[in-house]
């Protein structure tokens, strides 16, 4: 357990830290020196580079994950496992960019605009998608190496801090808009040649090849697990990326590029889970291997409990302040405030139920969660066809709601089925109950009132207010032991 607190102290840092560059850039640049369409714009880039990144690792990096164990053996580079990534990567990236170039006239139109300025910028996808995916191959490696924290580093912070100087181009109009995205692919890539180097520097990084693979008995065992893993991967990130392509679809670049604002409120949100994903995925996988379920349920039960602390303090604090957080952006934001709130809400869900899609992804039932995975993603596009033509945001925000209920409830419920253990206790409910006291004090006393006529200090004491009042009541609780611990060594110190 030393090992995942540790690490998921530092990965943790590094993402706040992320999140505090990629909030002001997201939340604040972007919406006020960019227009609404080159916003949408963005966001598309950003939505399909993720999608053909997964389709291109063709699951190498899941199937990687679990049977890692077979591969270590830093003195015969891993048994050449870089080497038949590698492999796996060109064999996708060829696939995948097939794909773009014979799908590019249905992707890039849309019935909300008349011209169809994404098709402009669409050969941007190609470099992007080809780092995000080689990125993602390397990351997989040190991961599986117990090194976590180099790859947080450089996704989390030192690429979001990139993208934020390419955005001073624009501030002092430097450049225009076209040329703007060259330097911004270049700041997403930037971390690829960092991760690459980090991993030949690792024991048995190297290109070596090894005939292991060929003559291995639980080759045709891996090549399932990939094909498997890469549905349930293309369908994860058509969930949290599909929303963002049916308004594009439905109602234009501008409206894609609003909801992309405010669905960085979800990434915000689930950012202790990746921390807690990162840190803790091999030795979960070890604790299924080996059958060690206490050891499972305690780190099942502690993901859901921090988790869900974490995001309720989370979404009290933007109900509290959402009036004064939308008066530092353009007018033209404020269609998407419901919306924000909706997936707070939806992600909150999904924190509730902690690593539960770890746990059942790296388990011999990986294939129900596949099944799962594609009906959550049929459900997703079916609410968001009904719901966005007649409701705009609000309606992709209720999809998500909806869906994510569907989608942790049957997921934790076959958890519980197939391993008899939950990620639920009377901690998280005492959290529960606590959060939504002070968001009904905020509902009856109008979450609107100003205590101050200068919204930002408005912000900062409601803010602060609502962040000492809720982990005042978390540490007389003793809601959260590793909290407790904190603090008393913070005051011995």
């Amino acid at each position: 357990m030393s090992v995942i607190r540790k690490q998921t102290i530092l990965n943790t840092l590094f993402s706040y830290f992320g999140v505090f560059i990629g909030t002001i850039t997201q939340a604040y640049v972007v919406p006020n020196y960019l227009s609404t369409e080159q916003n949408g714009i963005l966001q598309l880039l950003m939505s399909y580079m993720f999608i053909v990144a997964q389709i291109a690792s063709l699951g190498f990096n899941n199937a990687g994950n679990r049977f890692f164990t077979f591969f270590r053996d830093p003195e015969k580079s891993h048994k050449g496992y870089l080497n038949l990534g590698l492999k796996f990567t060109a064999l996708g990236v060829a696939i995948s960019y097939l794909a773009l170039f014979l799908l590019k006239s249905t992707l890039v139109k849309n019935a909300g605009e008349k011209s169809n300025l994404f098709e402009n910028y669409y050969w941007l996808i190609y470099p992007i998608s080809l780092a995000t995916v080689l990125f993602n191959l390397f990351d997989n490696f040190l991961k599986s190496n117990y090194q976590t924290v180099w790859g947080t580093f450089l996704s989390q912070f030192l690429q979001r801090f990139l993208i934020f100087l390419s955005l001073f181009l624009i501030i002092f109009k430097i450049t225009d808009f076209e040329n703007f995205t060259i330097f911004w692919a270049i700041g997403l890539s930037i971390p690829t040649l960092l991760i690459v180097f980090q991993a030949f520097s690792t024991p048995g990084g190297n290109l070596k090849s090894e005939s292991f693979f060929k003559n291995w008995n639980k080759k045709q065992e891996f090549f399932t697990f990939s094909m498997i893993s890469t549905l349930t991967g293309i369908s994860t990130l058509i969930i949290a990326h599909l929303d963002k392509i049916l308004i594009y679809r439905y109602l234009g670049l501008s409206m894609t590029g609003i909801y992309g604002t405010v669905s960085l409120f979800g990434s915000v949100m689930g950012m202790s889970y990746m921390a807690v994903v990162k840190a803790s995925a091999a030795i979960v996988i070890d604790s299924i291997n080996t059958h060690d379920i206490p050891k499972l349920e305690r780190i099942y039960k502690k993901s859901a409990l921090t988790q869900f602390a974490f995001g309720c303090l989370v979404i009290i604090g933007v109900y509290f302040s959402i009036d004064h957080l939308f008066h530092f952006i353009k007018p033209q934001y404020e269609v998407g405030k419901n919306a924000l709130l909706l997936i707070g809400f939806a992600k909150l869900i999904d924190l509730s139920n902690g690593i539960n899609g770890l746990i059942l992804s790296n388990s011999k039932y990986y294939k129900i969660d596949t099944i799962l995975v594609i009906t959550f993603v049929g459900l997703l596009l079916i609410l968001n066809n009904l719901l966005i033509p007649n409701y705009g945001l609000n309606g992709a925000g209720l999809a998500v709601l909806i869906s994510m209920l569907y989608y942790n409830f049957t997921r934790t419920l076959v958890v519980y089925i197939v391993f008899g253990i939950h990620p639920f206790s009377k901690k998280q409910f005492l959290v529960g109950v606590l959060a939504l006291s002070l968001l009904l004090i905020g509902w009856l006393f109008g979450r609107e009132i100003v205590f101050f006529q200068n919204h930002f200090i408005s912000l900062t004491f409601k803010s602060v207010g609502i962040l000492v009042l809720f982990i005042l009541f978390i540490l007389v609780l003793k809601i959260v032991p590793e909290l407790n611990k904190l603090w008393i060594k913070f005051i011995k110190n």
